[in-house]
């Protein structure tokens, strides 16, 4: 499905010059011009994507695999999931990382794919309405990382 400014650019009668990275022009090839105004993966590392995948997958001779093989592709867009689970599991994760070293000791996976991989779900549930949204906002005051710690520090 196309949207109307690629139809706008597939119907152009004027050339089309995209210059790619190697410095060559691609003219009169509306491809290349709808390929740009969509989502880049370019720039997402294919380490990261592996690591996310393996996980997503589940560890195949591990005690509990994890993932698809433990849980099923794609299990949460029936069940959908709780904010506040993954939240917890996102934090026990990052803390291992911190302090125990990457590898998670159930998958040998890293802990940071785990947590990419949670988020991926939230992100997932949030877009189909089947997440039960049960975070404190409202309910304790926000933390704002971006604001600069000036109190107690000395300059």
């Amino acid at each position: 499905m196309t949207t109307l400014e690629e139809e706008e650019l597939m119907q152009t009668s004027e050339p089309i010059e995209v210059i790619l990275n190697g410095g060559s022009p691609v003219i009169n090839n509306p491809k290349h011009a709808i390929g740009r105004l969509k989502q880049p993966f370019r720039h997402v590392p294919p380490v990261a994507l592996a690591a996310l995948g393996r996980v997503m997958q589940g560890v195949p001779d591990a005690e509990h695999p994890g993932g698809a093989l433990e849980y099923g592709a794609f299990n949460w867009g029936d069940a959908g999931v709780t904010a506040t689970v993954y939240y917890d599991a996102i934090k026990r994760h990052l803390e291992e990382w911190f302090t125990s070293g990457s590898a998670d000791r159930k998958s040998g996976e890293n802990h940071l794919a785990h947590i990419m991989a949670s988020c991926a779900i939230l992100i997932d549930c949030e877009g189909m309405g089947n997440m039960d949204d049960d975070r404190p906002i409202g309910k304790t005051t926000p933390v704002v990382y971006s604001t600069p710690v000036t109190e107690g520090r000395k300059p």
